[in-house]
């Protein structure tokens, strides 16, 4: 499968369902996903984020360890839709009070009564933020 020219395209979810199928449990698959999610072009970045969000459980430590980079892309980040998918992806996480960036603790508040933000972006905001 060549994952970066599948991303490139439209998607649907069960092509979404055999990426992940590939790519959970191996090192190697996730970081070409991920390098997916990095790249500059719009729809590829989209889709490899899409496909993170259905990773399953046992994939959340490598989830976690993507935390802080997660975290830096949303900061920077102007496209609505990857920043409501990156919210996904880090409001399921649990935080320690030493793990807490409060970079991000002030994006989310921010991002919670902006009505310039769509609904889904405000109310990820609202869950990490209180995960926080």
């Amino acid at each position: 499968m060549n994952i970066g020219e599948l991303l490139s395209q439209k998607i649907n979810l069960p092509q979404i369902k055999s990426v992940v199928s590939w790519a959970s449990g191996s090192r190697e698959n996730l970081a070409m996903l991920l390098g997916g999610a990095r790249t500059d072009d719009r729809r590829t970045s989209v889709n490899a984020i899409w496909v993170m969000t259905h990773l399953p459980e046992t994939d959340a430590e490598w989830l976690l360890s993507l935390r802080d980079e997660m975290i830096d892309i949303l900061l920077t980040e102007t496209d609505t839709g990857k920043k409501r998918m990156l919210l996904q992806l880090l409001r399921e996480q649990e935080y320690d009070a030493d793990d807490i960036r409060t970079d991000f603790l002030d994006y989310c508040m921010s991002k919670i009564n902006s009505e310039c933000e769509p609904y889904a972006v405000r109310c990820f905001s609202i869950y990490a933020a209180y995960k926080m």
